[in-house]
This record gives structure tokens, sequence and C-alpha cells, in this order.
């Protein structure tokens, strides 16, 4: 049996309770699986994130790009945009990235005592 409701597909067998394997598979009385309509596209990237060259540029990314989007929302805070229009989301997160670099200069001033 299928159900789709919110791009979320859902699949339920009526089989499950005769299934002599149930008990391996889950506790629940019911066994519903369910799959949102982009989840082909996060199994595609997985594919290539575990491909030996994906693994090398995913390690590079950890290092250099993935930090400062971390610093950008667990410490600044910014989880969501306040403005509305793909130039106004722009702006607002090129003010962002002015603020992180600032952040980033003022704390190498000071290690290098500039200040």
């Amino acid at each position: 049996m299928k159900s789709t409701k919110n791009d979320v597909s859902a699949y339920e067998c009526n089989r499950c309770p005769f299934c002599p394997a149930k008990e391996l598979c889950t506790k629940s009385k019911r066994r519903v699986i369910t799959r949102d309509k982009n989840e082909i596209f996060v199994e595609e990237n997985r594919k290539k994130i575990m491909s030996e060259e994906g693994a090398k540029k995913y390690q590079k990314r950890m290092h250099t790009v993935e930090p400062v989007y971390g610093n950008i929302k667990f410490n600044l805070g910014f989880r969501q945009f306040l403005l509305r229009g793909i130039d106004k989301v722009k702006g607002e997160f090129n003010l962002m990235c002015v603020a992180h670099n600032y952040k980033k200069y003022g704390n190498i001033a000071q290690q290098t005592k500039l200040i």
C-alpha cells in the first residue's frame, strides 16, 4: 500500500504480521517505510562522497568551508534569512560573511598583538 502526503511517500505492507522475520525487522505492530521525494538526490550524493575521489574532496571541504558555516550558524546564531527574494537573501548572506571575516581578522590581530 502506498500513500503520499507533503512530498513524502509512505509504504506499508499488510503481510508483516505473518512474516517470519518480523521480530528481526521491527517490534512495532505496523511497519511503515517513508521516503522523501528528494531522497534519490541524497543517495546519489552519498555515493559520490563514498567514492575515493569524493572522500578526498570531502576531507578538504571539512577543513576549509564547513567550519565557516558552522561558525556562522552556531556562534553567530544565524539560522534563517529574514528577507525574501534571491537578491535580498544574497545580500543578507554577504553581510553575515563580512561579519565572520571581521571577527576572524579581529582574532588574528589580537593574537599577533596588533590591537
